[in-house]
């Protein structure tokens, strides 16, 4: 495909060679030639992915410095006239972003398209910019560097494709099947032509008075050839062609980020304390412990005359216990006798058994919902700037933090500062990173490089 339309545009300029232009009084006439140089390597690299050759891709994908377009044209075979004019045009199938241009700038480098990769372009010094239009042939005007290469002899001529601002294009490679829309280097030569063969003889224009014939001299030396023309004018521009079939619809883009989790609504005060619940009945008193035995009593004495009180003897020795016998009838009360020594205590009785756990009293009456209280106390802080600079496809970029009291374990909560979001293709969040500091992340999830709008976000901290 691409042969033959080479071979089309050949035939068409060799018509447009064909073509005088100049005024109409001139005697004489200057030829102006069409035709371009071969495309032998068209490619581009990626700062993203620098070991990546991109060689045989449809498209040339030019966007920001971190993709960079390469085209290289073979010389060999340029006419013996002089050049006067030189474009380099360009088919752009896809535009996207409102600043910036799309520039082209000499280059050193010859590697093949199949071979190049991001550190072996060479970006020279910049030729021309346009702003390039969808869908479009754009236009740049080449002819001192082209010159240059000619008048060095050079075999080859390489140009490096770079844009600014947030454009992102793609141009039509020689690979792209659908289409005939290959780079293209446009030339214009000027030539006065070799000198033809000396024509019969004539009357030259309108013949003036024949003179008188005179001898045959000798022929004389061919004159010196005459000055070359100026250049013609250059043809108008031929009509555009007619527009392309639409190209088939583009694959579905990646679904949008999910959007940030909204703040947590602040937290109302605890509820009153309920009143207490009555205090349930009490148990039974448990069993009473077993009596101890009753100790012996001694027999009482014999009733005298009552005298002076004598020395209290001796505690006998204690009798063997005896079984208790019958309560005898109540003697007559005797003379109140001397105290006796208190006898030894009884051993304690048992513990009686833990009485049952009286029945649960009611609950009381639930307390009054407290107001709606405030996150004023969250612990919080803000980053510095994150963003404004060119993020790789799913990947993101950070900021920290300092907050006092920041734990490992605590909820963060992140939102851009003001009306301000990185954009449509980045999500945020954050966590505690060690103590007393938060990571703040903003991340692409595009497989494409872009650039998050660059603003500081707010962070709150929930225990």
């Amino acid at each position: 495909m691409k042969n033959e339309t080479h071979q089309i545009h050949k035939k068409h300029h060799t018509l447009k060679s064909l073509t005088l232009i100049g005024s109409v009084a001139a005697l004489t006439a200057m030829p102006v030639a069409w035709a371009d140089f071969t495309l032998t390597d068209d490619s581009y690299v990626s700062a993203a992915n620098p070991n990546t050759n991109f060689g045989s891709a449809a498209s040339l994908k030019v966007l920001g410095a971190t993709y960079r377009g390469y085209l290289k044209f073979n010389l060999s075979g340029a006419p013996n006239a002089a050049l006067g004019q030189a474009k380099l045009r360009l088919f752009v199938s896809k535009t996207k972003g409102s600043t910036g241009s799309l520039s082209v700038y000499r280059s050193s480098t010859t590697a093949g398209e199949l071979a190049i990769k991001n550190a072996d372009l060479d970006v020279g010094t910049p030729i021309a910019s346009a702003n390039p239009q969808l869908n479009q042939w754009v236009e740049f005007d080449v002819t001192d560097y082209v010159r240059a290469q000619l008048e060095a002899e050079a075999t080859s001529i390489s140009f490096a494709l770079q844009v600014s601002g947030d454009l992102n294009v793609k141009i039509n490679s020689k690979e792209n099947k659908s289409t005939a829309h290959e780079p293209k280097l446009e030339l214009v030569w000027s030539s006065a032509g070799a000198v033809g063969a000396t024509g019969a003889t004539g009357a030259t224009g309108d013949p003036g008075a024949t003179g008188a014939t005179g001898a045959t001299g000798a022929t004389g030396d061919t004159g010196p050839a005459g000055a070359t023309g100026n250049l013609g004018v250059v043809g108008a521009t031929g009509a555009t062609g007619a527009t392309g079939d639409t190209g088939a619809t583009g694959a579905t883009g990646n679904p949008g980020s999910v959007g940030a989790t909204g703040a947590t609504g602040d937290t109302g005060p605890a509820g009153a304390a309920g009143a207490t619940g009555a205090t349930g009945d009490t148990g039974p008193a448990g069993a009473a412990g077993a009596t101890g035995a009753t100790g012996n009593t001694g027999p009482a004495g014999a009733a005298g005359v009552t005298g002076a009180t004598g020395d209290t003897g001796p505690a006998g020795a204690a009798g063997v216990t005896g079984a208790t016998g019958d309560t005898g009838p109540a003697g007559a009360a005797g003379a109140t006798g001397a105290t006796g020594d208190t006898g030894p205590a009884g051993a304690a009785g048992a513990t009686g058994a833990t009485g049952a756990t009286g029945a649960t009293g009611d609950p009381g009456p639930t307390g009054a919902t407290g107001a709606t209280g405030s996150i004023s106390n969250l612990l919080g802080g803000t980053t510095a700037s994150i963003g404004g600079g060119f993020v790789s496809g799913n990947a993101c970029t950070t900021g920290t933090v300092a907050i006092t009291g920041a734990q490992a374990g605590m909820v963060v909560l992140v939102t851009p500062s003001g009306s301000a979001v990185p954009g449509a293709r980045f999500f945020w969040d954050g966590y505690v990173s060690a103590a007393d500091q938060v990571r703040v992340r903003v991340c692409n999830t595009d497989n494409n490089s872009s650039t998050p709008i660059a603003t500081t976000y707010e962070v709150r901290l929930l225990p």
